[in-house]
Formats: C-alpha cells, sequence, structure tokens
C-alpha cells in the first residue's frame, strides 16, 4: 500500500513540476524556507525547588519537539540523612506520554551530609498536535522530631512544565503556489481554445498535498530503543553493595549507614509489592501487615525485628555492636533475596 502511494506522489509531483515550469523560483524559495521551519530550538528546561535544607529538581533537555523526537526528564533530590524520601511514581505527571525509565541510580551521600537521589527518564508525545504538559510531581519527605515528638512531615513540588509538539508549520503550507495567471485569460479566449492542464495542475496539485498531510499524519514515531526495565531486586542489591563500600560503618556514621539500609529495604518492599512503605511510619507499616493478608505477612516478625532495630539507632541514638550491624545487613538482603 505505501509503495503504490509513493508510486502515485512522485507521478504527481512529476506532472506537477512539468505544468508549473514559471514558477522554479518561487517554488525553490518555498522548498528553502520549510526545510528551515523543520529545525527546531529544543529550548531546555530546568528549575529548583527548595524549602530548608530540602531540595529538588527538573530538567527536561527539550520542551518544544515534533512527533518523531524525544524528551529527557531528570528530577534529582537532595536531603539530609536523617529524612527519609519518597520519590514520585514513575508515571505521576507523565499522563500525555509514553515513558520508560532509563536510569534510577541508588542514594549517594555528598558533602554536607546530604543523600542524592536521581532519576531518568525517556518521554515519547502521544500523537497529540498541540499544547501538552509534564504535571507537577510531588516529592515526600518525613523526620524525626529530635525532642522526641512525633514524625514530621513535608514535601516539594515541581511546576507544571508546556510542552510543544508540532506537525510541520504553517510556513509550509502558505509557500506552495498555483500558476493562476491563465485562469484571468478573457471569457472569449477561453471559449475559443480551452486549456485543460491548469485544471490538471491545481488538481494534481491538491492530490499531492492531500497525500503528504495523509503520508504524516501515518508516520509512526520513530523507536526508541530503550533498556529492559531493571528487576527491584537487582536495584536493591547493588544499593547494598554501594553501601558497604561507601564504609560509613568504619568512619563511626552509624545514622547514615541504618539511614541508607533502612531505605534500600521500603523502596524494595514498594517496587517488588507495590507496598508504599516509605510514606508510612513503622509503626503503620506493621500495623498493615498484622491486619492484612499482604504476600509479605510471613516476614511479620522478621520485619518488625530489622525496622525497630533501625528505629532506635536512627531516633534514639542507640550505638549497636557488631554483631547487631551484621545481623541488620544479613536481616535486609535475607529478605530481598527470598522474595526476589
Amino acid at each position: 500500500m505505501r509503495f503504490l502511494e509513493t508510486i502515485t506522489a512522485l507521478f504527481l509531483v512529476a506532472f506537477l513540476l512539468l505544468g508549473c515550469h514559471r514558477q522554479n523560483a518561487a517554488t525553490g524559495k518555498a522548498d528553502t524556507t520549510a526545510q528551515a521551519a523543520e529545525k527546531l530550538e529544543p529550548t531546555p528546561y530546568s528549575k529548583e525547588f527548595e524549602s530548608g535544607p530540602l531540595k529538588i529538581r527538573l530538567a527536561l533537555d527539550r520542551t518544544h519537539l515534533r512527533l518523531d523526537e524525544v524528551i529527557q526528564l531528570e528530577l534529582e533530590v537532595w536531603a539530609p540523612e536523617e529524612y527519609s524520601v519518597e520519590l514520585p511514581k514513575l508515571e505521576s505527571g507523565l499522563e500525555q506520554f509514553r515513558w520508560e525509565p532509563v536510569s534510577l541510580s541508588t542514594p549517594e551521600l555528598q558533602d554536607g551530609g546530604l543523600l542524592h537521589y536521581s532519576r531518568k527518564i525517556l518521554l515519547e508525545p502521544l500523537l497529540i498536535v498541540d499544547k501538552t504538559a509534564v504535571r507537577p510531581m510531588e516529592v515526600k519527605f518525613a523526620a524525626a522530631d529530635k525532642a522526641g515528638g512525633e514524625t514530621k512531615h513535608y514535601a516539594l513540588s515541581t511546576d507544571e512544565v508546556e510542552i510543544t509538539v508540532e506537525m510541520p508549520p504553517e510556513e509550509y503550507w502558505n509557500n506552495l503556489t498555483v500558476d493562476t495567471a491563465l485562469s484571468e485569460k478573457p471569457v472569449e479566449q477561453l471559449e475559443r481554445k480551452v486549456r485543460w492542464w491548469p485544471c490538471a495542475v491545481a488538481g494534481g496539485l491538491l492530490l499531492v498535498v492531500l497525500l503528504v498531510i495523509v503520508l504524516l499524519r501515518r508516520r509512526r514515531v520513530k523507536a526508541v530503543e530503550l533498556p529492559p526495565p531493571i528487576p527491584p531486586q537487582d536495584i536493591a542489591l547493588e544499593e547494598l553493595r554501594r553501601l558497604v563500600e561507601a564504609h560509613l560503618v568504619e568512619q563511626g556514621d552509624f545514622m547514615g549507614f541504618y539511614n541508607a539500609i533502612q531505605g534500600i529495604l521500603r523502596r524494595y518492599i514498594e517496587a517488588r509489592f507495590d507496598i508504599h512503605a516509605p510514606e508510612r511510619t513503622t509503626e503503620e507499616f506493621l500495623d498493615e501487615l498484622r491486619g492484612s493478608r499482604s504476600p509479605i505477612g510471613k516476614h511479620q516478625k522478621l520485619l518488625e525485628r530489622f525496622l525497630t532495630h533501625c528505629d532506635l539507632v536512627r531516633f534514639a541514638k542507640h550505638t549497636p555492636e557488631k554483631q547487631e550491624i551484621q545481623a541488620t545487613f544479613d536481616a535486609c538482603k535475607q529478605f530481598i533475596i527470598e522474595n526476589q
């Protein structure tokens, strides 16, 4: 079917060129204008949002694109070690796009005691030729009151970012010209000698324009070769490996170690079982396991010991023994391996 359309288009273009030989200069100018219009400025976007020690940044490599192009989105978060962080769901704010994660990095400890979180996602616009948008994304934080009070919750949200998706611009169609000189002949002269080819040229031109519109509408978005999603257990085990390489225990940073390891387990539970553990306190999370048919209910006692011990170090300033640290690490790794 596409072959027949191509042959038809070539025939009509050849016929059009034969009938419009007097307009070569104007046509060349229109082609040049159309080709120049195809080059779009990417217009990248980057904005930071802060509240106290908490900061997030949203970046897009382009906000103006064609249907056959893609956008790379990056969301970064910085928070002190004593804060637990809940990133938005991958699909949050991306309802107008097909999306695929490219990079889901593990938290990295930076200078000043800040943990850095980062994720990168490729976005393909849906077949909508108009304005669309990346909706606001909300990052949630939680930290225990240093005076021993209740856990305090915070949130930072990004702005809505308008995205422009285009088909060929209006200039492309405006610069298509039709030779109307012959149609301005007096009626008497037309009656004596009827010229059929101006009508054929006009009809051929109309068919070419319609054919171009049809072909452009049927053009599929270029396939983007994306890596397969990383299994949750692989992400969690890689985070454990990096945690060991950070040597936080050897440096005496017990709070940093326990913040990181409980975060690893909570994120794994969310990704593997769709249980939103990061946004709950330890008591709320354990209460849910006791009163439901959760797939991880059989591990309730293991998780209770693990999370309670982490809270003792994080909030009660308990100094763990070497055996306790090793047991905590082994419990986390055992849970991940047994539930992959």
